[in-house]
């Protein structure tokens, strides 16, 4: 899979856990040095065992930091382990990055935004020209783009709550290859088509992306993968 954009968590003061952690090396790292420069000022005198049975407070709040310090680092690093699991299933809004939000972050766009990851999604995989065409007089098409074969793909794209019915795939049909040259027609349904949109694609050349093939296509597989075609 591709690198995705790392998103840096903030506490209630504003100060993000890659500033923290910075602090805490620091602040390890003066009280390693003045600890060690002690002892062994009193180690070159000869007195280093009786300085540190004569301050046995000082010695140990000199160990409690260090242990408190390598505790909280090694907090901090598994705390940033989790905050990469995590951002697989919600990225910050950045493009590409964004894109490997999964199916969750999906739903919770806007149509607009659902129709910019799926041309992200293009650009990752490696398609070019791509650009979000939808809105108003889109003839039926959403994004546009091109693969390296020089195909022009010409794709749909619908956030709908239920399955996409059949009436949609028919109106895509009559518009992908007649409007928009497609040698690529392909429809995206966050949540599926129904039986007859589904029969109805098969028979006249559509791809589908369906539920199962969006998840893994915002998680990394390319879509000619999903939808069995080759360059």
């Amino acid at each position: 899979m591709c690198p995705i954009a790392r998103r840096r968590y903030r506490g209630s003061g504003g100060v993000d856990e890659e500033t923290f952690e910075r602090g805490m090396k620091w602040v390890f790292g003066v009280v390693l040095v003045l600890g060690a420069a002690t002892v062994s000022w009193q180690w070159l005198r000869g007195q280093a065992w009786p300085w540190i049975t004569g301050h046995p407070w000082w010695v140990a709040a000199v160990a409690g930091t260090l242990v408190a310090g390598l505790v909280v680092l090694g907090l901090g690093r598994g705390y940033d382990d989790v905050a990469y699991v995590e951002d697989f299933d919600v990225v910050e809004d950045v493009r590409v990055g964004r894109a490997r939000g999964g199916l969750v972050w999906l739903e919770s766009v806007s149509p607009t935004d659902f129709e910019h990851a799926c041309a992200d999604f293009l650009r990752r995989d490696g398609f070019r020209a791509v650009r979000r065409v939808g809105g108003p007089g889109d003839k039926g098409a959403d994004v546009l783009a091109e693969d390296r074969s020089g195909r022009v793909v010409v794709m749909q794209c619908k956030q709908f709550a239920k399955p996409v019915s059949a009436g949609y795939v028919h109106a895509f049909n009559g518009t992908a290859g007649p409007e928009h040259g497609a040698d690529v027609a392909i429809m995206v349904g966050l949540n599926g088509f129904t039986a007859p949109a589904a029969k109805f694609a098969a028979d006249h050349g559509i791809h589908l992306v369906g539920r199962a093939e969006l998840g893994e296509w915002a998680h990394g597989r390319h879509l000619y993968d999903l939808i069995d075609v080759y360059l």
